[in-house]
């Protein structure tokens, strides 16, 4: 669930904005990483020696989040185009993340094409 807030500039939906909002949520999140150790022999003959693969579950795991940043939005015709970027705050109590590029403190950045009507 999100909740987000734009003040144009000038006309409604055209221009530069500003935004900000927050959203929060619930989430089964499942992480994996795998290692592979590649140990090359001397008659050049790749060996693929080990593999690791840790996988970990987390049941209903809480994110929230508040986003604050700007932008720029155009709309001619039945077209639409904006671009936005700005800063997310993340926040999650037990320390898991959605996205591996999910981290507490990150810059965002859209680009949208869209159809008007």
């Amino acid at each position: 669930m999100s909740a987000f807030v734009r003040q144009y500039g000038s006309a409604a939906m055209q221009g530069g904005f500003i935004e900000g909002g927050l959203y929060f949520g619930r989430h089964d999140i499942t992480t994996r990483s795998e290692t592979t150790v590649i140990d090359p022999n001397p008659i050049f003959i790749f060996d693929f020696v080990n593999t690791v693969v840790e996988e970990q579950s987390y049941e209903d795991v809480g994110v929230y989040g508040l986003r604050l940043g700007g932008g720029w939005h155009k709309a001619k015709g039945n077209f639409s185009l904006e671009f936005s970027g700005g800063f997310n705050y993340n926040g999650n109590p037990q320390g898991v993340r959605p996205t591996l590029g999910m981290k507490e403190f990150a810059p965002y950045t859209r680009f949208a094409l869209g159809v008007a009507f």
